[in-house]
This record gives structure tokens, sequence and C-alpha cells, in this order.
């Protein structure tokens, strides 16, 4: 029987948050991205669906299973 490694995850999004003055929603956005992501508010972080597997690759060594 041969050996194969096999790779998986979860998709993750993560939701922040801040409060910016400005003139306008566009203005709002410029400002926003400008702002480092540690000083926005972290709202939640979620899997996107079931976890899947990425890859599948045959393995030479034998040791690992």
């Amino acid at each position: 029987m041969k050996t194969f490694r096999v790779e998986g995850g979860y998709t993750v999004h993560e939701s922040y948050e801040t409060y910016i003055k400005a003139n306008n929603q566009k203005e709002a956005e410029e400002k926003a991205l400008k702002k480092p992501v540690e000083n926005w508010d972290e709202l939640q972080s979620c899997n996107d669906g079931g976890f899947i597997v990425d890859s599948v690759e045959e393995w030479e060594d034998d040791e690992k299973v």
C-alpha cells in the first residue's frame, strides 16, 4: 500500500470594525485603508464551510505513518 501526504484546512474570515470621521463614504474608505489593522476592533472569526482537502501527493517516507 502507498503512503500519501494529505493537506487540508478551513477558510477563515475575520471581521473588524473601526470608526472614521469623514465627509463622505469614499473619504471614509480611503482613511480606513490607511489605518493599521492592529488599531481596528475585531468583531468575529468564522469558518466558511467545512474542512476541505487542499492537496494530496504520494509520499516516499514511510516513517510518518
